[in-house]
């Protein structure tokens, strides 16, 4: 028999993973300028108010100390799912330049690696929307950080972050990318506006609303005058 050396298929780190999608959240894209120059986005991987499909949700501070420490959060393409179920080296598509937590969630700012294709694949389907979601893997909690609140919600009050990736479906349907700068600047009608808030995960009746509330609060000078030129005429 061949004297053969087997090696075990790498594992996958012991992490757990939540999805965000975005719906009255969504992530902001910036295209780069020429070629070479990387792709930029940013969103809410984690939002405070939102119960994720794990009946979980994330408490203000609890990515503090992560961003204290200055850690290194990686960034992957749907977790490197098919990577690590193949025994593939998980490829990075980019990194995390900056993470911060406000009154929102956590909110994230990424650069897309360039001349990367699986990185080019990804910028793609962000700026067509094909894809919006951002998913956050971190280690179990100690338990002193965990708690039950009065709708039996398990919250989280410190986490420590393995990576964030952008995804195809989140568990989190808050946390999402923002519309890119070109999608609003193509907004030239009523039926526009509503596809795009549609894009963000407003459903279409939601959409109509907001828009019909936008244009009776824009109005509001006109009407104001209207009113004031009945009541000159009234000589009141």
């Amino acid at each position: 028999m061949n004297n053969l050396q087997v090696r075990q298929r790498k594992q996958a780190p012991n992490v757990q993973h939540r999805r965000a999608a975005p719906q009255t959240i969504a992530l902001r894209f910036t295209p780069p300028a020429q070629d070479g120059q990387p792709y930029k986005f940013e969103g809410y991987a984690v939002t405070w108010a939102n119960v994720n499909s794990h009946g979980e949700r994330f408490e203000k501070g609890a990515f503090a100390d992560l961003i204290a420490s200055g850690k290194r959060v990686h960034m992957y393409y749907n977790h490197a799912y098919m990577d690590w179920l193949t025994g593939n080296s998980a490829k990075r598509i980019g990194k995390w330049v900056e993470l911060v937590e406000d009154d929102t969630g956590l909110l994230v700012k990424g650069e897309l690696t360039p001349n990367i294709s699986q990185s080019n694949d990804v910028a793609a389907m962000l700026s067509h929307g094909t894809v919006d979601g951002l998913s956050i893997a971190f280690y179990e909690p100690n338990p002193i950080d965990v708690y039950q609140d009065n709708t039996g919600a398990r919250v989280i009050k410190r986490v420590d972050l393995y990576e964030i990736s952008v995804v195809d479906e989140p568990s989190d349907q808050t946390a999402r990318i923002a519309p890119t700068t070109e999608a609003i600047d193509a907004v030239r009608s009523a039926d526009d506006a509503n596809n795009l808030l549609v894009s963000m995960g407003l459903s279409k009746d939601d959409a109509n609303l907001l828009l019909a509330r936008l244009d009776d609060v824009l109005h509001v000078p006109n009407r104001v005058n209207q009113l004031q030129s009945v009541l000159d005429v009234l000589d009141f």
